[in-house]
């Protein structure tokens, strides 16, 4: 795909490869792995499970592929938008047979296990998920899952609204790959721009104004830092 060609436009710095694929019942499911050549295996062997339907890229979008300087090399002509012919406890199985680690994506949002399940499945091998909301990390949290928070963005002003920082001894492919498999909420800490979190009076916050400070919270023994913003007006966020 395009992964080695944008790893190569940000000059090799470190990047993590992954997939996000959907299950039979139409859940969308993040795959990491440790290296590239791990996440080509894994994209290969999936393709055997992708339904063979018609596809018209004026009607479905273009699926293209780019060198590192953003030029058009060629097409992908499979319609790689539609499920695979897998459940969501097969999905899970085969990525980490392929030395993956899954983790339920954006869980509140269309697509996501709660959108679409309305709970969390029971799966011990799933230790990690992606939310887009305070709610969505309160209720992940909750379960006892590691939460990843990511831009998620479909507009370019949602790039950067949120994201994760992760503690490592050293910021390398392999050591992040390792951070995520642990799945330690102490090491995985969410960070929102535009809903920042910070105790207030015991419960945590939505934050409706900002001004630029930098500073840190606690909430449930998990620190989050909280940089760009801090808050003029608090609304309770139980």
């Amino acid at each position: 795909g395009n992964v080695l060609a944008f790893n190569r436009a940000i000059d090799e710095r470190t990047l993590i490869p992954a997939l996000e694929v959907t299950s039979s019942e139409e859940v969308h499911v993040l795959a990491y792995f440790g290296t590239f050549r791990d996440a080509a295996i894994f994209n290969s062997k999936i393709n055997e499970y992708l339904p063979k339907l018609p596809y018209n890229p004026e009607l479905m979008g273009y699926q293209m592929y780019v060198n590192s300087q953003d030029r058009f090399t060629g097409i992908e002509n499979r319609f790689l938008g539609s499920a695979l012919l897998l459940n969501l406890p097969q999905l899970i199985e085969l990525i980490i047979k392929y030395k993956g680690i899954p983790a339920y994506a954006h869980i509140e949002r269309r697509f996501g296990v709660l959108f679409q399940l309305g709970l969390f499945p029971r799966d011990e091998r799933v230790k990690i998920v992606e939310a887009r909301t305070i709610d969505g990390w309160r209720k992940a949290t909750e379960y006892g899952y590691a939460v990843l928070s990511n831009s998620d963005s479909h507009h370019p002003d949602e790039i950067g609204c949120r994201f994760t920082r992760l503690r490592v001894q050293h910021a390398n492919q392999r050591a992040i790959y390792e951070t995520l498999k642990e799945a330690c909420r102490r090491k995985i800490r969410s960070v929102w721009i535009k809903d920042i979190i910070r105790p207030h009076n015991g419960h945590i916050s939505k934050c409706l104004g900002f001004r630029c400070i930098k500073n840190t919270c606690d909430y449930r023994g998990v620190r989050f830092l909280v940089c760009f913003h801090s808050v003029r007006q608090w609304k309770r966020y139980d």
